[in-house]
């Protein structure tokens, strides 16, 4: 590729530069650049210059021979390690591959974050032993983020670009409202009024994943989307949490409406939506994708942040200390 007279180099990285050391990191992979007889200034008027809005050829017209084969070297070693791309070429790939992409991506992620986050390494690992004003946080935060949804997902519905996902998420929007009352039920087995739940307030990492979410509802309707693949999960034949809440010993009242709405979002198959919407859009270009992608990486960190305060703030609590009151403030 780079043997293109009209091969127009473009960085798909972060460049990173500490004390002359310079790195590039995407996705999470640092990759530490060596001189070999380019100063630290030169690597960074080189790794400057490949905005995409030149050739290789209109690059390399202002060096020297020296710095030609050094700038060809760095060149290859980019391309090598996909940290280039054309910026004269526009790859497509269709939303169902575009999804796939985000999907191993998202799972990548996961696998480093949520899967050992000490909440669910707590919850699942060991629920007998765990506190159960763990299991009851997540419900009080999961009635939060659910008493907003409609913040989040009604920018959505009259997504322009395509009926069929205009359906899909108007059918989702109508089997997702008045969730937050099954749940209540649960906080209400925890001798928590309702005059108590309008008194409570939301951990600032579960506002920030809603505020978050509204966002990009409004301003990315393609990457909400694709975050609802994750919030929802695949629609597991069994819910975890639920078993844990068994093994836990949690009142039976408390795990009764958790249960039916873990049995709702299965029966209506609200894991497979996103891969139902990411099949109606006809196209992604590299440039949405790397938005995509940067994205996906910032709404990981925000949902892994969000268990992680759960853990922090109800672990160590009991009985009334579980409300967060708007009034004591």
């Amino acid at each position: 590729m780079l043997e293109s007279t009209n091969f127009q180099p473009r960085l798909v990285c972060d460049v990173s530069v500490k004390n002359d050391e310079i790195s590039l990191v995407r996705d999470g992979v640092e990759f530490a650049l060596e001189p070999e007889g380019s100063s630290a200034e030169e690597l960074r008027g080189f790794l400057k210059a490949l905005d995409g809005s030149r050739t290789v050829s209109e690059l390399q017209r202002g060096l020297d021979t020296a710095q030609q084969k050094r700038f060809g070297t760095l060149l290859q070693d980019l391309e090598r390690f996909r940290l280039l791309d054309d910026a004269g070429t526009v790859t497509m790939r269709t939303g169902s591959q575009a999804l796939l992409e985000l999907e191993d991506l998202a799972n990548a992620l996961m696998e480093k974050s949520i899967n050992r986050n000490v909440f669910w390494v707590n919850v699942l690992g060991d629920p007998e032993r765990c506190p159960k004003s763990a299991f009851y946080g997540l419900a009080i935060e999961n009635y939060h983020f659910l008493y907003r949804e409609s913040l989040f997902d009604s920018p959505v519905l009259p997504y322009v670009a395509s009926a069929k996902v205009r359906q899909l998420m108007n059918e989702f929007y109508c089997e997702e409202y008045g969730h937050d009352e099954i749940i209540i039920k649960a906080i209400f087995a925890l001798g928590i009024s309702r005059e108590d739940v309008q008194d409570m307030m939301p951990l600032a990492e579960t506002l920030a994943l809603c505020n978050a979410l509204s966002y990009w509802a409004s301003s990315d309707p393609i990457f909400f989307f694709a975050t609802l693949g994750v919030l929802e999960g695949k629609d597991p034949e069994v819910d975890l949490f639920i078993e844990a809440c068994e093994k836990a010993a949690l009142p039976p009242k408390f795990i009764k409406p958790m249960r039916d709405h873990s049995d709702i979002n299965r029966k209506g198959e609200h894991g497979n939506l996103t891969r139902l919407i990411f099949a109606e859009i006809p196209y992604v270009d590299d440039e949405t994708m790397g938005r995509l992608r940067r994205q996906m990486r910032l709404f990981v960190e925000m949902y892994d942040d969000f268990y992680t305060a759960i853990w922090n703030f109800y672990s160590p609590r009991t009985g009334a200390d579980l409300v967060r009151r708007m009034s004591t403030i």
